[in-house]
């Protein structure tokens, strides 16, 4: 069962999230939302260390990051 909630979201984000609606959802914001919610949360879920392992191997694989890509990285993994 979905719910219509109302929620305040920065302008920027909700840009971003258009962007990713229009690449992997045809379009549909509602779809990219409930997408980038389940990724957060199975992400937020993996034991930080784990975490960080992903992030150093990663890091060592690619023989290193740009800044904005370590930027990124850490992000995302929420470390």
């Amino acid at each position: 069962m979905k719910l219509a909630k109302t929620y305040k979201i920065e302008e920027s984000t909700i840009e971003m999230i258009k962007e990713i609606a229009d690449l992997d959802y045809a379009g549909n914001l509602t779809a990219a939302v409930e997408g980038l919610i389940q990724q957060s949360y199975l992400m937020r879920s993996i034991d930080e260390s784990c975490r960080w392992a992903m992030y150093s191997a990663a890091k060592e694989h690619n023989g290193g990051f740009e800044e904005k890509s370590t930027r990124n990285y850490i992000d995302a993994l929420f470390i």
